[in-house]
């Protein structure tokens, strides 16, 4: 940091609280439940770990305003996390964080906590995989101390100031929930025929003049492929009536193949024949660098390659989130890519674009079906390749395929927009906290007052007013045996 504003100090963190770590009490799940177990909420106090509060416990140890900073487990060199913390009131803490409170006419409770998660603590902790601040290095670490009218300035314009970056966060963090809600109304709207409706309309109002609606031609697929019309359905769409609901066609009925890959073992090693895992595949996405790699000799079967128009599934994963996601396979220039016996690969016939067998797939309705067909097996939820064709979607004509893939892929893209505007914004506020708390520890942040007792003598005071009180208590007699 730049050098210290005028009436400010630099001094141990000692000098300018009360360390209470001594009255941490310990206490394990076990036991919190035992005596927890059948009381009123309104008996029971916060239990507080080294990040906040980690349950409930029927006593207190502490009762008034503390800071609580983290001896262990806290993300320390995370400038954008919280190492310390405000508790207020009656509550218990165990000993993954030290107990501080500010010295009354000292230190103000709040500056000292807004310090502490400004600090850079590299130096003051140790660990390789757990980090931990001991007593004696959080004892040592200095701190930039202003007068204490100014602290309290200070600590006002940061609580003030702060609240407004927590509720823009708050108000960006909803945004994510807010585009998934709209992703997921486009693909119902796409799948059901709402999203295309005017369009259709527009469509039949364009062919009425070359024919009549009795000698409308219909689509020769609904024969090829099964996919029995109902009466009076028209060329745009088999099966689709005024009720604007698409045809439902098992999925097995609009496949050529659908198969497992290579069960072969792949490596780490770099060879020309990349084979994908089954975490390569998520919803709608493909990831063609998340790749192991096979041997010549283990890349023998034509059939374990994906080409440009296959749709693949995963199988199984620990999260049923992440269990039969789709994605249509396009744009690769290269065949070399193999899939493996966790990723299922289907070849569609012609009546049904693989970008809408994706976002079909992709759908609500589809989605809980899936979830429902997956079955548990040594902590995996998985599918069978029956499941997935059994599986029923509603299936419009190619032509109306072609532009519900059409508006589809122009309204994620206007999410996409939407979602980087986003992020750019989220990256812009995490940055605001640690500027600001930088800003209020150079003393740039409020005016100063050259009336306000500098720090250095106010320091001196506390000292001597401690000791002269120290020096009126009462010694206690100590016992002597003999």
């Amino acid at each position: 940091m730049n050098e210290l504003p005028h009436g400010w100090n630099e001094t141990p963190l000692e000098s300018v609280v009360d360390i209470l770590d001594s009255k941490r009490i310990p206490l394990n799940s076990d036991e919190r439940e035992q005596r927890i177990s059948g009381k009123a909420d309104h008996l029971l106090f916060p239990y507080y770990g080294a990040t906040g509060q980690v349950g409930v416990i029927d006593d207190y140890l502490f009762d008034g305003d503390y800071i609580l900073l983290g001896e262990d487990g806290v993300p320390f060199f995370d400038p954008l996390r919280h190492k310390a913390y405000r508790a207020h009131g009656k509550f218990w803490v165990n000993n993954h964080a030290h107990v501080l409170q500010a010295i009354n006419g000292l230190s103000d409770y709040r500056f000292i906590e807004k310090y502490l998660n400004s600090f850079d603590y590299k130096g003051y902790v140790s660990g390789s995989t757990r980090l931990k601040l001991t007593q004696a290095s959080m004892r040592s670490m200095p701190v930039r101390l202003a007068p204490y009218n100014e602290q309290k300035r200070i600590a006002d314009k940061l609580d003030a100031l702060l609240a407004r970056v927590d509720a823009c966060r708050d108000h960006l963090d909803s945004i994510p929930t807010i585009l998934k809600r709209f992703r997921q109304s486009v693909l119902a709207d796409a799948t059901s025929g709402k999203l295309t409706e005017e369009w259709r309309v527009n469509q039949v109002a364009r062919m009425q003049p070359q024919a009549d609606s009795g000698n409308i031609v219909r689509d020769s697929a609904q024969t090829r492929y099964a996919v029995t019309p109902t009466p009076d359905s028209a060329t745009l769409h088999p099966g689709y009536e005024a009720t604007n609901a698409f045809p439902l066609v098992p999925f097995g009925n609009l496949v050529t193949s659908i198969r497992g890959g290579s069960n072969e073992v792949p490596s780490n090693q770099v060879s020309d024949f990349p084979i994908l895992r089954s975490s390569s595949v998520r919803q709608g996405v493909v990831d063609f660098s998340d790749v192991k790699y096979l041997t010549s000799y283990q890349s023998t079967n034509v059939d374990n390659y994906i080409e440009n128009g296959d749709v693949l599934f995963t199988r199984l994963n620990g999260s049923v989130d992440y269990v039969g996601n789709c994605v249509a396979v396009a744009n690769i220039t290269s065949s070399k890519y193999q899939y493996p016996d966790r990723i299922f690969r289907a070849k569609l016939k012609d009546i049904i674009l693989p970008a809408y067998c994706m976002y079909a797939f992709s759908a609500s309705d589809v989605r809980r079906e899936i979830e429902k067909r997956a079955k548990s097996t040594a902590g995996h939820k998985r599918i069978s390749i029956q499941d997935v064709k059994e599986i029923e979607m509603r299936l419009p004509s190619i032509l109306e395929q072609t532009e519900i893939v059409r508006r589809v892929e122009s309204l994620f893209a206007y999410a996409g927009r939407l979602e980087a505007r986003y992020t750019a914004a989220r990256a812009q506020v995490e940055k605001l906290t640690p500027a600001t708390l930088a800003k209020a520890f150079r003393g740039e942040l409020v005016p100063q007052d050259p009336n306000d007792e500098p720090a250095t003598v106010l320091l001196e005071r506390i000292r001597a007013q401690r000791f002269d009180q120290a020096e009126d208590k009462p010694k206690r007699s100590r016992k002597v045996t003999a």
